[in-house]
């Protein structure tokens, strides 16, 4: 979706001049993965809940300034709101399909499974999710401390389940995709490095059927790295323009090309990759970051705005 799109599904529903509903509910995970029950809450804590949410998404999602991209892009790690695509293959939320038909509530001994809030946005039958996450240093521990609130003139202990709920909404889920900037709780609690890994993989199949170059093996351990910084350049190759060139127009302009014909190493129809800094190289390319300045005639790394010096020289 668009920037426009997605600020429109948001508006439609919590910002249309029409009163939406809210439902809270518990995200637990444990070892089998996610589940939902709803919190019972009061019409006070409801409606507190939804100023604070609506308040935060107002300032933030629905912004002026506010920058959207895909989530393939993820490598030019802006800050910015990206949109992940939900699929068959990638669906971490797939847990939220039967989230209102289930009967249990939340309680107290659900708590150490508790890993955030789960607020059902409504209209009628159109409605969209938001998740917060629950951070350790938000968590409010009463086995460490003692919690006492004030009832008329004197404080008493609190000896039942506190919870807080936070002016945030971390990840906006819509039934097929969702919105966040918090990618690296995407990463860490929902499977997204799967995802980029799978992406980065399709890139190197689509460069394998291009048959451009001589060799696959260094690209292979490129995407390997731990890091996942390697995975998301090629992640973000998946869809370049230049991968959908034929093979042999992309041999000749690269043979052309001020930079590429010297960077490059050309045997017969294909371009050698012997080493991961080649790789690196080929993949830069593909995701079109090296940029000559009209004005001052030199070539800079579009991704760092790092001028680059002669093609073998130290930079």
């Amino acid at each position: 979706m668009t920037k426009e799109e997605i600020q429109a599904s948001i508006k439609s529903i919590m910002f249309s001049g029409s009163v939406c509903g809210i439902e809270i509910y518990a995200c637990l995970r444990d070892e089998s993965g996610y589940q939902t029950k709803k919190i019972r809450a009061t019409d006070k804590l409801l409606s507190s809940t939804k100023d604070k949410v609506a308040g935060f998404i107002n300032c933030t999602y629905l912004a002026d300034d506010a920058e959207f991209d895909t989530s393939e892009n993820i490598a030019d790690n802006k800050k910015e709101f990206y949109e992940i695509s939900l699929t068959e293959s990638y669906s971490p939320f797939a847990f939220l399909d039967d989230a209102e038909k289930r009967t249990e509530y939340y309680s107290e001994s659900d708590r150490n499974k508790l890993s955030g809030f789960l607020f059902k946005i409504n209209l009628n039958d159109q409605y969209f999710w938001v998740y917060q996450h629950i951070y350790s240093v938000s968590r409010i521990d009463r086995s460490k401390n003692i919690i006492a609130r004030l009832t008329g003139d004197t404080y008493d202990e609190i000896d039942s389940d506190i919870v807080q709920i936070d002016s945030r909404a971390d990840i906006i889920i819509f039934s097929s995709s969702v919105v966040t900037a918090k990618m690296d709780l995407m990463q860490r609690f929902f499977g997204f490095e799967q995802y980029i890994r799978a992406g980065a993989q399709k890139t190197i199949e689509i460069i394998r059927d291009l048959d451009i170059v001589d060799s696959l093996e260094k690209f292979v351990a490129f995407e390997n790295k731990s890091k996942l910084t390697n995975a998301k350049k090629l992640l973000k190759a998946k869809n370049s323009p230049v991968l959908q060139m034929k093979k042999n127009d992309l041999l000749e302009n690269l043979k052309k090309h001020s930079r590429y014909k010297t960077m490059f190493k050309f045997e017969e129809d294909h371009i050698v990759i012997s080493s991961q800094k080649e790789a690196a190289a080929f993949i830069k390319m593909l995701n079109d970051d090296i940029v000559r300045s009209e004005l001052t005639g030199k070539e800079y790394d579009s991704s760092s705005k790092m001028l680059l010096g002669s093609v073998g020289a130290s930079q």
